[in-house]
């Protein structure tokens, strides 16, 4: 033991210092070619909560400067050398699983198709030890202290792929003056290999570029996903809950083969409707509508907190409901000025002549994306087309000679996205977020009271089961504390935040949910007294008027244009067909033939992007289930797997293709 007055102990700590100094040097060195971020962060950072110091027993450790405690127990690297022992016992495993929207929809080949795979895959699936198996295709490491468990980890695993997620600064920071990062990046520098930095905090703002480096390569690249906690707390748990979930979200998000063609239909028959469509412009310094209070309403809870608020400024601001929220502002006796739509399914106008009457929306202006249901905009006496981003029916509107057309950014996963596009779009200045809310104060509370989601014999309330049954977990809220959240309400939270990013408006959220990064917090009772809108009717049909064009559609353009498609789609069906042929293959030739669609695919996005929107979705997941089932079943019991698979996924193809050539335009009912 040393004794930490003495001058041996000063002495010795002077001594190792200096080695410190030099080994974090030298990391910094390498970072600033290697990894720019790191080093930006790192080269004039200051510990604020953890440093290291040399122990009585003589060993480096981490130390809590508030508490003066040491983190590790013992030596930490006998600590990481024991950590990985136990852990590589265990080797706990997750898997991304591929959700629809439209599970009951038998007509729907891929749909078919994904709901029997995930059957057949549940019937077989038993545990898989991996006890003896040394290759690891992906590790999630959630924490990593000083690091020290990376040497042990790499000398007894072949680990393809290594993303770290560490949030504590401080702990990156004293890694950088033990461990030579320059060995251990060298060694995902071969072919095949990767490593991943994710030096984050809990409401990471960065979790859409993260997921992007996934999906860019490929997600039958992820088919088990190990995961190593070095130290566990509520901030680390959140982070791999949030992150797995926004995964989740993106992998079910791919577009697959009948949105995107059903997609495409809705829009051909909405823009033979002569529906005006949102342009380039923002012309807010000829019109003075824009200046005026704009309340963006969702169906959240923290909508009937509002609800007096709203009944005594209806002439003081225009009030824009989103989706459901239409038919609960209605039932509290307000009518808004514009209602926001962004689904293309059936269940849209149902849901709308189910709870409104049309006395009610005359006089309301809807403004929807196009590939919205042709029913939802027939609805509504005034109507207006915005155009969804990276979409199949966008893209040939484009192709179809349409100018000047305004893509609405950021307008997904969910319509308070498309209302809060759509209102700085149009250009006004101040917005006020009501029921948008991306989180639950209260767990069972996921919608204003006088929401149908409450109603147990509505058909619709399925929507919140399905989305409860990936997954609930903790964020910031709006106020104070925390509150629930789930994938696709998180996953709007985050797009929101781009928005409001982009166009820097001045947005104030009123709501009890989620903390949105640039939307300031503000009770109602809290905002200044509103003066009445002159000439609000008028001002804002001006404001349509200036931003939304009639198009003609050219004549005899889109049967070319069809049959260009249909060709195209049979044609990549024919090639990518035989690359599903994968019995006997190995799990890296596995990889390797789907490494061959994703570059077909990456190539079709360049050179024929409709095709590559109707067909990416399907094959993406289809290659994703057979990795999957390749990397998580035994080897007999993939061969089981596989046999009927196969037949499943040559219906799929033959269904596609039958569809394509025979009935492609089908109407959506």
């Amino acid at each position: 033991m040393l004794d930490v007055r003495s001058q041996e102990y000063k002495q010795a700590a002077i001594a190792i210092n200096y080695e410190l100094e030099a080994v974090f040097n030298k990391n910094l060195e390498f970072f600033r070619s290697k990894q720019k971020n790191l080093y930006d962060l790192f080269k004039n950072y200051k510990s604020e909560k953890l440093k290291l110091r040399l122990s009585e027993e003589g060993y480096l450790n981490l130390y809590n400067v508030n508490t003066g405690q040491p983190v590790y127990p013992c030596n930490p690297i006998d600590y990481a050398k024991q950590q990985v022992t136990l852990a590589l016992e265990k080797r706990p495993t997750f898997a991304l699983n591929l959700t629809l929207t439209d599970q009951g929809r038998d007509d729907y080949p891929y749909t078919k198709c994904l709901v029997k795979l995930d059957r057949l895959y549940q019937s077989i699936y038993t545990n898989l030890s991996l006890s003896t198996e040394l290759e690891v295709p992906q590790m999630f490491m959630f924490g990593g202290g000083l690091f020290l468990q990376l040497e042990s980890l790499l000398n007894k695993l072949d680990i393809k792929s290594l993303s770290i997620f560490e949030p504590n600064h401080d702990s990156f920071y004293a890694s950088m003056h033990v461990i030579d990062w320059a060995e251990i990046l060298r060694y995902f520098e071969r072919d095949g290999y990767s490593l991943n930095f994710n030096i984050i905090g809990q409401d990471q703002v960065d979790l859409v570029k993260l997921a992007s480096i996934y999906y860019n390569k490929g997600f039958h690249h992820f088919p088990r996903i190990e995961q190593y906690y070095h130290y566990t707390n509520d901030e680390l748990k959140n982070i791999s809950t949030n992150f797995k979930n926004h995964l989740q979200t993106v992998i079910g998000s791919f577009g697959f083969f009948e949105d995107e063609k059903v997609g495409l239909t809705h829009t051909l028959v909405n823009i033979g409707k002569k529906i005006p469509i949102c342009t380039q412009y923002r012309l807010k310094d000829k019109n003075n509508m824009p200046k005026s209070p704009v309340v963006l309403v969702g169906n959240g809870p923290s909508l009937d907190e509002c609800e007096t608020f709203l009944v005594e400024n209806q002439e003081n601001i225009i009030i824009v409901s989103c989706g459901s929220a239409l038919s609960a502002l209605l039932k509290k006796g307000i009518k808004p000025d514009i209602h926001i739509e962004q689904e293309r399914m059936a269940v849209t106008p149902d849901w709308i002549e189910e709870s409104t009457t049309e006395s009610q929306r005359k006089g309301i202006k809807l403004i929807a994306l196009n590939p919205c249901h042709p029913r939802t905009f027939d609805l509504f006496e005034e109507r207006y087309m915005v155009i969804k981003p990276n979409d199949l029916g966008s893209d040939v509107m484009e192709r179809l000679g349409f100018k000047n057309i305004n893509y609405s950014k950021h307008c997904l996963p969910l319509v308070g996205n498309t209302g809060l596009s759509v209102v700085l779009g149009l250009g006004f200045e101040t917005v006020y977020m009501v029921g948008i809310d991306c989180g639950m104060a209260i767990d069972d509370k996921h919608h204003s009271k006088d929401s149908n989601y409450y109603d147990n014999k509505s058909h619709h309330n399925d929507v919140i089961s399905r989305n409860e049954q990936y997954g609930t977990f903790k964020i910031k809220g709006n106020y104070s504390g925390e509150v629930t959240t789930m994938p696709s309400y998180n996953y709007s939270r985050i797009e929101m935040q781009a928005l409001l990013e982009k166009f820097h408006p001045d947005c104030y959220n009123l709501g009890d949910g989620a903390y949105i990064e640039g939307a300031i917090p503000l009770k109602h009772e809290d905002i200044e007294e509103l003066k009445k809108i002159e000439h609000k009717f008028d001002d804002l049909n001006e404001l349509m008027e200036e931003n939304f064009t009639i198009h003609t559609l050219a004549e005899g353009k889109q049967e070319k244009l069809l049959t260009d498609v249909q060709k195209g789609m049979v044609q990549i069906i024919d090639v990518s067909e035989k690359l599903f042929d994968i019995e006997g293959l190995s799990k890296f030739e596995i990889i390797q033939r789907f490494d061959q669609l994703e570059n077909i695919l990456k190539v079709l996005r360049q050179t024929d992007k409709d095709i590559y929107l109707l067909a990416s979705g399907s094959l993406k997941g289809l290659a994703y289930k057979l990795t999957v089932a390749k990397y998580n079943l035994k080897e007999k019991d993939f061969e089981l797997f596989y046999s009927e698979a196969k037949v499943m996924i040559s219906t799929f193809f033959n269904e596609v293709r039958d569809i394509t050539e025979k009935g492609f335009l089908v109407y959506d009912d």
